[in-house]
């Protein structure tokens, strides 16, 4: 669970964004997910986020017409969206494979 928080933190501070603290509420949102998700796939998300350069991962990293950044862990780790993300990673990964 630390792991993901602190991969959380490296894209934010990436961003130039201060860092924050793993408060209760957090572990506990990453608890839940855990249990519905792999760690790796949430790892996956991160470092696709981090490190992709297409326009969605350059979009929720704040290249977009509003220069807002949409990288915070409500935004990231929101369950209603978590799996449309994840899959969404797992393609464009595919695709960048090859």
């Amino acid at each position: 669970m630390k792991e993901i928080y602190d991969q959380w933190e490296a894209l934010r501070s990436g961003l130039g964004k201060r860092k924050s603290k793993f408060t209760t509420k957090r572990k506990n949102a990453l608890k839940a997910l855990l249990e519905a998700y792999p760690a790796e796939d949430l790892l996956l998300v991160l470092k696709y986020l981090k490190d992709s350069e297409d326009y969605y991962a350059k979009y929720m990293r704040g290249d977009n017409e509003n220069e807002r950044d949409y990288t915070s862990f409500d935004s990231i780790f929101r369950p209603t969206k978590l799996k449309d993300k994840i899959k969404w990673e797992i393609k464009n990964i595919k695709e960048q494979l090859g």
